[in-house]
């Protein structure tokens, strides 16, 4: 893999982990703020039963980022050829710098 393909992937991954993220995180926020109005002391029913839907979509919501997160990690083009670990953050950085993997440390970027 040549830096340039490498430069993409890592912009591809970037933007689909932001846009899903920031779907999961308005659901849940809504989730969040239906709580907070149906969820009080009062004891009507319709109340209890859409502060529970509320629940369960927040819980819902947090298990999807982290589902999420865990196959999004699993489907990675950021990955070392040489010993197969993803790389992320700073060692995408020292990818991108040197053309190395940052934990075996052996060449994995064309120039």
């Amino acid at each position: 893999m040549n830096r340039t393909e490498f430069l993409e992937n890592w912009e591809n991954e970037k933007r689909s982990g932001k846009r899903v993220f920031a779907s999961w995180f308005i659901f849940a926020l809504l989730a969040v703020i239906g709580l907070m109005i149906f969820g009080g002391e009062n004891e009507n029913y319709r109340n209890t039963l859409f502060a529970s839907i509320c629940l369960l979509g927040l819980i819902g919501s947090i298990v999807a980022i982290l589902v999420f997160g865990i196959i999004n990690s699993k489907k990675s083009k950021l990955r070392c050829s040489k010993c197969g670990k993803n790389l992320t953050n700073v060692g995408i950085e020292i990818a991108v710098a040197t053309g190395n993997c940052s934990s075996c440390g052996e060449k994995f970027l064309d120039d």
